[in-house]
């Protein structure tokens, strides 16, 4: 089993990589980045507690940088937030986490 998880693990890492690595490179908006991660939070069941904590970190971040950056009075549920960009240093330390991850499954 341990095998198992580990692989799956794996997956979940490279998706969670590329997706860091598009939104740097600017390829994704961070609301791309945001509602990807959360789609492998809630739809995948095998995540390591790691694994959930990246992901969950990176949400909760987009949706509280989204609550600091825009006035409440204009947060509405049509307005466009694909203009908005997380700090890049916040980008950088989540791709340092995946590879931190990586190596740990590694070492298995």
């Amino acid at each position: 089993m341990k095998f198992f998880q580990n692989g799956w693990q794996g997956v979940y890492l490279q998706k969670i990589r590329l997706l860091l690595e598009q939104a740097i490179q600017g390829d994704i908006t961070h609301l791309e980045l945001s509602d990807e991660c959360e789609k492998i939070l809630f739809t995948e069941e095998h995540l390591t507690d790691k694994v959930r904590d990246l992901l969950e970190t990176i949400t909760m971040q987009w949706d509280l940088y989204i609550t600091n950056t825009i006035d409440s009075d204009r947060l509405t549920e049509g307005i466009d937030l694909s203009h908005l960009s997380l700090p890049r240093n916040w980008l950088d330390g989540w791709l340092e986490e995946v590879k931190r991850v990586e190596e740990t499954l590694e070492n298995l």
